[in-house]
């Protein structure tokens, strides 16, 4: 069976909140966020669904529900990956850590870091190299057992609109936070106009992986089912916990 097999036009329950998610529309599967800058790969002429469910408004692939890790290995983390996501593997990470260090302030070198999802481990190094205690994990590329289970901050940048399962991905992630910590992450939510552009948005990329494109009700949704409380620093770059951080709280007033 192709991987690449027609969707069924019946509903199907949101990954999110489980409701009945028709279909939203199809896109070729070359559609990249190289469309940010105006540059466009050329038609695959290979057929991409999306859902949307209508009670929290994630929109979802269809197309790669039932995906292994290994077909999303060789179809889109392979080779040419880095053509349409140049700055995975250095730029984003050393600027993700600058804009980290910056958050915490003085008292950054008190805060362990456990990066999930972490590919190269270009992150957990800068601040490694900047005094912290910082690790990588990611469950697709292999890293050296950190010595601490938990940490006080669990980073995920660039991973939830990746996850095609989001609550197994977020449990993941929590399992590596201690109780009275923070999840830090980035995924950048539907605008405004999101209604108007449809599947045409940039964001939805079905050749970088983009596989979930989040709501504020979604993201809430899926955080709060965790008992989490969800604030945001901007529209991508997003903080959850049970408790308030004392580490961050200084800044959390910055977030909405």
């Amino acid at each position: 069976m192709s991987v690449f097999a027609a969707a069924d036009p019946a509903p199907v329950a949101c990954t999110v909140c489980g409701a009945p998610s028709p279909l939203m529309g199809v896109v070729d599967f070359h559609k990249s966020c190289l469309e940010l800058d105006g540059k466009r790969l050329g038609l695959r002429g290979i057929p991409v669904y999306y859902r949307r469910c209508p009670r929290c408004g994630l929109v979802f692939c269809d197309t790669m529900l039932r995906w292994s890790d290994e077909d999303f290995a060789r179809r889109i983390y392979n080779a040419d990956y880095a053509v349409v996501d140049p700055e995975y593997a250095e730029t984003r990470p050393v600027g993700n850590a600058a804009l980290l260090l910056d958050l915490l302030g003085e008292g950054a070198t008190g805060v362990s870091v456990m990066d999930y999802g972490g590919g190269n481990g270009r992150f957990a190094a800068e601040l490694r190299a900047a005094g912290l205690r910082a690790a990588t994990v990611d469950p697709h590329t292999p890293h050296p057992t950190p010595d601490f289970a938990t940490a006080d901050l669990v980073t995920a940048f660039e991973v939830f609109e990746h996850a095609m399962r989001p609550q197994r991905v977020l449990d993941e992630a929590l399992a590596l936070m201690e109780p009275d910590g923070a999840l830090m992450f980035s995924t950048l939510l539907q605008p405004a106009e999101f209604d108007a552009l449809g599947l045409g948005w940039w964001y939805v990329a079905p050749r970088n992986g983009h596989v979930s494109i989040h709501s504020r009700t979604s993201l809430s949704e899926l955080l709060g089912s965790r008992g989490l409380r969800l604030v945001s620093f901007s529209d991508g770059l997003h903080l959850a916990f049970r408790q308030m951080p004392a580490f961050l709280r200084h800044r959390l007033k910055e977030a909405r």
